[in-house]
């Protein structure tokens, strides 16, 4: 698969990537470089307070009723979040709305108003959110996992902040924090469209151009700390939620090889903990991705009872890859799975592994992902597992009550 891909920096910095495909819709995917690791930790969680502010009104719209129903009437798969290194915002339309979404979304991000009665307003929601997170069980295994694998560093930190800390935030500095971040030379836009790239380009240039670039943001170095931990979060719960991994040092051309490793062992563990015995429903395998780490992230939900069983078939599974026992049909599978996903991404999903990649520097990786995922072999797979899956020094957490029957 061969992407039809053109990238333009303007005079004032802004870096746009054009992907021309043969849909009858435009997507486009913003992002700023803002977010836990580039803020002072008594601002933790200002830049998603300030996501939150730009639909709050601007002098040509109102109010946030205002925006969602433009929004809802002529957008459409609209999405913005905050994490620890970027803002997202993105949404796609109509070929002839293209005009009509770029003057909306330069008066967000360049017009917002910031009144104080609103700012103080808008506490209260960010506050209401934080306390939800509290309460996901999901969202509480995962923190406390990163906290205890890269304890004292802003990888562990949630994007939203403590109340403490949004209750303290001054609309002056939000404001000037907002006019720091929301300049062009710190932004990106990641576009899918039928159109030519020119006009792409120069349309972007009309609405973004008149807006000056100042800084961009460069993610700074942390000293990182690592793991192995094992750690108990106590809550009354009738599950017991566990999560297990390690730090993952791994190379660019490894990162295939253990992708498909991982994979593997996801299909391995669901056997042995779902399939042949009925021990767990809510389970993940996976690698987490930041721009300092790669962590591989195993969780399951389970009667506390049979905690030891599960952690036991959990570890057999990592030795079982880590002795490289990789069948052809298991390889086979786990590749077309891969090549699958990478074939049937929508526009959306294009736009935001593209950006992740180029962030980290490796779009060329994500753009010839296909070819070197075909030259991949099973030897590399093992070899790499081997490597890297190893049960020693893994950092565990549980998030529940050991004394539930």
């Amino acid at each position: 698969m061969t992407f039809n891909i053109k990238n333009r920096t303007l005079d004032n910095g802004l870096q746009i990537y054009h992907f021309k495909v043969p849909t009858s819709t435009i997507c486009i995917s913003s992002f700023i470089f803002s977010g836990t690791y580039f803020e002072k930790p008594e601002e933790y969680g200002i830049s998603h307070f300030i996501e939150h502010m730009l639909f709050k009104g601007t002098n040509k719209r109102k109010d946030r009723s205002e925006i969602y129903d433009e929004m809802s009437t002529y957008f459409g798969n609209f999405a913005c979040n905050t994490t620890k290194e970027r803002i997202f915002l993105g949404y796609n339309v109509q070929t002839e709305e293209f005009d009509h979404s770029l003057e909306f979304m330069t008066d967000l991000f360049f017009n917002s108003r910031f009144d104080k009665k609103e700012v103080e307003k808008e506490k209260e929601i960010v506050i209401r959110e934080i306390k939800e997170r509290n309460d996901n069980v999901s969202t509480i295994l995962y923190e406390v996992f990163f906290e205890s694998l890269y304890p004292k560093t802003p990888i562990c930190i949630s994007p939203a902040g403590t109340e403490e800390i949004v209750r303290n935030l001054y609309p002056k500095r939000i404001k000037e924090k907002y006019k720091e971040d929301y300049n062009p030379a710190n932004m990106a836009i990641f576009i899918t469209s039928p159109l030519r790239h020119r006009k792409i380009f120069s349309k972007i240039k009309q609405y973004f151009g008149k807006y000056e670039g100042t800084n961009k943001n460069s993610l700074p170095k942390f000293n990182i700390i690592k793991g192995p931990v094992q750690r108990l979060e106590l809550r009354n719960l009738s599950s017991l939620h566990y999560a297990c991994g390690k730090d993952l040092n791994i190379k660019t051309e490894e990162k295939i090889p253990l992708q498909l490793a991982v994979n593997t062992l996801s299909k391995i563990i669901t056997n042995e903990i779902l399939n042949n015995n009925p021990l767990s429903y809510s389970r993940t395998t996976d690698i987490i991705r930041s721009p300092y780490t790669n962590s591989l992230y195993i969780t399951a939900t389970i009667d506390p009872k049979n905690m030891n069983l599960v952690r036991d078939l959990i570890k057999s599974s990592i030795d079982k890859i880590q002795k490289g026992k990789i069948s052809e049909k298991e390889f086979f599978n786990t590749k077309k799975q891969n090549h699958t996903w990478y074939r049937m991404m929508g526009p959306q999903s294009l736009t935001a592994y593209a950006f992740q990649y180029w962030y980290y520097n490796q779009l060329n990786q994500f753009l010839e992902y296909e070819k070197n995922l075909e030259k991949t072999k099973l030897e590399d797979v093992i070899k790499t597992a081997k490597k890297h899956l190893k049960t020693e020094r893994l950092t565990e957490t549980f998030v529940g009550n050991f004394q539930n029957p």
